[in-house]
């Protein structure tokens, strides 16, 4: 017992201790200490604890903090010029008196007197040096991810490329838990293709739950480039996507850094949907996904056209496809009869801007398909028939038609840019969808006619 209590004691005492700001220098040093030694369990542990405090105080979010703020004045006390002879001259004292911009040098003065100047400079050091550190980083992304969101918000303005370097992290390690929470996140949750998000996917639910945060902290960016990045120069990884299919639809496809990014992305928009989003959160990434993808790509081979899909590449061309054409369908359940749908609206209750976005995305991502020689003849026919289901949903719901116009416009004008070689592509695989589909995408036919006309005239 005398061994026990004392124990006890100090072990309560550690769980209470609190970083003081006149012991800032002195952790500045331990902490830089321990990153150069690459001690990165030692510091982990020591910022789990701490880096909550470190951030509030470099970025002014303490009392000293908010009164600092509030002394200081908005704007700079530049003292007038005026030209003598032909010369740009600084006035003095005397030609603008002696009150001129006293106020705003006091307030400066006082500002500086009561900011935590030299605790503020530590904090700022500790949280700069440590979270620039993409080896550090690397690290705490895997080990203790729920770290880096508890403070994303905060350390992302002290530190810019942090929220980056976590994603490339995430992706770069299939046993993270961006892979675990995502593999967890396929089930949906009534009509629409809304995802459910389990209470123990904490990282998604850290950006979607509420999905204007994914919007605040701008995921899709940091997410988006790390996709792009790995298709780009990951040659190992196209080696196994320009591989035999497989068992990757089934299994291979939830260790694949692509297929996670494109999988996010989804659940991502899908929640921008439901939660009436009228921020489009940058789906047109999924344009980028596919233009990149098909760069990538290895050429047609005879054998292709004996199957649905003959890579994992292609497969991940249809998940591309899908999706988007699942985020325009969605607004049939989304909607109801007598809602009036409108491309400009996104304020009323049941608006569905992301669905227009999608609609335009999808046109431009058709495009890069249909002209690629890198897809074969059956793949694009095939895909061709996804958006035209997409057509055949909306065209049931006479509310929606103005969405479905949008959707055959773009498939036709990608963007709003018309290009007579593609539109002639197009017409040519229309024609070879299955009539039955056909009849469901008047909309389109009427579209390429008018776009062929125009360019006859």
């Amino acid at each position: 017992m005398l061994f026990l209590v004392p124990a006890i004691l100090v072990a309560l005492r550690s769980l209470r201790t609190r970083l003081s700001l006149r012991r800032l220098p002195l952790f500045e040093k331990l902490a830089v200490e321990l990153l150069h030694t690459r001690k990165f369990e030692e510091l982990a542990h020591l910022l789990d604890r701490h880096l909550p405090t470190i951030l509030e105080i470099a970025n002014g979010n303490t009392a000293r903090g908010w009164l600092e703020t509030w002394i200081r004045p908005k704007v700079v006390w530049i003292p007038p010029v005026f030209l003598k002879n032909g010369t740009v001259i600084l006035a003095g004292q005397q030609e603008f008196g002696v009150w001129g911009g006293s106020a705003i040098r006091v307030r400066e003065w006082l500002a500086n007197r009561v900011a935590p100047s030299k605790a503020r400079q530590s904090a700022q050091a500790i949280a700069r040096t440590t979270l620039s550190s993409y080896d550090f980083v690397s690290y705490i992304a895997l080990a203790r991810p729920y770290l880096c969101t508890r403070v994303m918000a905060q350390a992302s303005l002290l530190v810019e490329e942090f929220q980056d370097e976590f994603f490339v992290a995430l992706l770069a390690n299939e046993a993270s838990v961006l892979f675990a929470e995502l593999k967890n996140n396929e089930n949906l949750v009534g009509r629409g293709g809304r995802y459910r998000l389990p209470e123990e996917n904490e990282l998604i639910r850290f950006y979607l739950q509420d999905v204007r945060n994914a919007g605040t902290l701008g995921v899709f960016r940091p997410l988006g480039e790390a996709v792009l990045s790995r298709i780009d120069t990951d040659d190992s990884l196209l080696k196994k996507l320009n591989g035999p299919l497989l068992m990757y639809q089934d299994r291979g496809k939830r260790r694949c850094p692509i297929y996670s990014g494109i999988h996010f992305f989804d659940v991502m928009v899908q929640e921008g949907l439901h939660q009436r989003s009228n921020d489009h959160l940058w789906l047109h990434y999924f344009r980028h996904f596919t233009e990149h993808l098909l760069k990538r790509a290895r050429p047609v081979e005879p054998d292709d056209e004996n199957h649905e899909f003959a890579t994992p590449l292609t497969w991940l061309l249809y998940a591309l496809i899908n999706a988007a054409s699942h985020w325009i369908s969605a607004a049939a359940y989304l909607t109801k009869e007598g809602d009036v749908v409108s491309e400009e609206d996104t304020d009323s209750d049941h608006h569905v801007y992301i669905s227009f976005e999608a609609a335009e995305a999808l046109g431009g991502m058709m495009e890069a398909v249909l002209s690629s020689n890198s897809v074969s003849e059956r793949l694009k026919r095939e895909l061709l028939d996804v958006p035209i289901y997409a057509l055949k949903m909306l065209e049931q719901h006479k509310h929606l038609h103005p969405l479905a116009q949008v959707l055959a416009e773009n498939l036709v004008r990608p963007y709003g840019i018309g290009q007579e070689e593609y539109i002639e592509v197009l017409r040519h695989y229309f024609q070879k969808v299955d009539a039955s589909h056909r009849s469901y995408a008047h909309r389109l036919e009427v579209a390429l006619n008018r776009a062929g006309k125009s360019f006859v005239h």
